[in-house]
């Protein structure tokens, strides 16, 4: 979060990528939701959480595998997928949707995440 949040005043807007890892670790291995209270209060710590609204938050991007593509039961998968999701479209910042996640798009590592 140091790291990232460093570029947030020198550059408009940053991709989120604590948000990416963080909710992804929560959501996907069934932590307790307040390990996102948690998260909110390590941004606290690392940047005014005034500068929140400049980071962009995003579940999949082309630089990663889709989420979709790790292990697991579809089902599961599936549902896990539409939370981390409703977390980047109602969480502070600039909600960021990648192409095909509509279509639930589950291609692995580069270029199958295109």
């Amino acid at each position: 979060m140091g790291y990232v949040g460093g570029y947030v005043g020198s550059v408009t807007g940053c991709l989120n990528y604590p948000f990416f890892f963080w909710m992804r670790d929560t959501i996907f291995n069934n932590k307790d939701m307040t390990n996102i209270r948690n998260y909110y209060n390590e941004w606290a710590h690392n940047l005014n959480p005034d500068k929140l609204n400049y980071m962009a938050n995003f579940v999949d991007n082309h630089d990663n595998a889709r989420t979709l593509s790790w292990g697991g039961d579809w089902g599961d998968k599936i549902k896990h997928y539409k939370t981390v999701h409703v977390m980047a479209l109602t969480s502070v910042g600039i909600p960021i949707v990648y192409y095909g996640a509509e279509q639930y798009f589950s291609g692995g590592n580069d270029p199958q995440n295109r």
